[in-house]
């Protein structure tokens, strides 16, 4: 009986043992477990494909707009803003004419000068600017003959002066006539280019400031 007391009290001790391993060693599993956990949250996130788009779009710096061109008119203290269809554009001070009180300024455009027809003539003229301003002293508008007088108003551009702009429409240029020595022929080319030309001119015109 004494030998048989001796063997269930070993065997007993050897299952403490192994319950005492065994809690020691979840013990370390558990620590290691918890650590690589540690480590992870405090490690830096890499940011995927899309939050890294989005970081630069926001911090991508807005493009400056462009800058705008204008024609002076240095001579009237004058400005107005010319885009793409009449970079080209440029002036010249009318000569003033006795008895007329007013004074004008030609506008012309130096794309619409190089272009030729399809008979190869061009269409640079001087005595047809495609757009014209106008100028008189509000004392003076009654003197002004003819129906133009009726167009001048005034702008915010000037206390003393009324403006008037027009496109020319009495006649189409040199160049728009294909049959020069017969019955007129019309390049539509031409006209089409004439049309965008001046639609552009009195548009800019429309937004004339002080220079």
């Amino acid at each position: 009986m004494k030998k048989l007391h001796k063997n269930q009290l070993g065997f007993s001790i050897e299952i403490i043992i192994l319950m005492l391993l065994l809690i020691i060693l979840l013990a370390i599993i558990g620590w290691w477990v918890m650590s690589q956990k540690k480590q992870k949250s405090s490690a830096p996130q890499s940011s995927t494909p899309s939050s890294q788009q989005a970081e630069k779009s926001k911090t991508k710096p807005t493009p400056p707009p462009p800058a705008v061109k204008y024609l002076e008119i240095k001579e009237w203290g004058l400005k107005m803003p010319i885009g793409d269809d009449i970079s080209g554009a440029y002036y010249t001070v009318r000569q003033s004419v006795q008895g007329d009180p007013a004074e004008y300024v030609d506008i012309f455009d130096g794309g619409f000068d190089g272009t030729a027809n399809s008979k190869g003539v061009k269409c640079l003229d001087k005595t047809f600017p495609l757009f014209v301003i106008g100028r008189v002293k509000q004392a003076d508008l009654a003197k002004v003959e003819g129906p133009d007088a009726d167009g001048y108003k005034k702008l915010d551009v000037s206390d003393t002066y009324l403006f008037n702009g027009s496109e020319a429409h009495q006649a189409y240029p040199v160049c728009a006539n294909l049959t020069p020595n017969g019955n007129y022929t019309e390049d539509k080319t031409i006209i089409d280019l004439l049309s965008i030309k001046q639609k552009a001119i009195t548009t800019a015109y429309s937004k004339i400031v002080k220079l």
